[in-house]
């Protein structure tokens, strides 16, 4: 995979659960774009890493992002996520946009929002 930038609240990590950075890549072969999570160094040792991917496998839902591969190397106690990304970007760009507009986010979105997640967690 390719680093095509990474996310700027997040690269560099220490902004959520095992986050070491989150950058936007393209796998080489397809040229398709998916999302690379970094994970710390102590969360590979202390096996939160492997947990995670257990998770991720179980989580299948259109509205989730799905388990594409990661690697995880105990030696030197790196490893790495791939989730598939959206074309239209996160919750977040989207309330983003919203803002930058100076628009309201319409309430039937927001009501629907939770109905459409609450599937997945389950």
């Amino acid at each position: 995979f390719e680093v095509i930038k990474g996310l700027a609240k997040t690269a560099g990590g220490n902004h959520g659960p095992l986050d070491a950075g989150i950058y936007i890549v393209r796998s080489e072969r397809s040229g398709k774009q998916y999302i690379e999570k970094h994970i710390r160094g102590r969360d590979v040792q202390n096996g939160h890493v492997a947990r995670e991917i257990r998770l991720s496998r179980q989580m299948q839902h259109p509205n989730v992002n799905h388990l594409v591969a990661y690697d995880i190397s105990h030696q030197t106690s790196k490893a790495s996520i791939i989730l598939g990304s959206y074309e239209k970007g996160g919750l977040d760009t989207f309330i983003y946009r919203y803002r930058e507009k100076g628009d309201f986010i319409p309430k039937a979105f927001v009501w629907k929002t939770p109905l459409y997640l609450a599937p997945a967690l389950c």
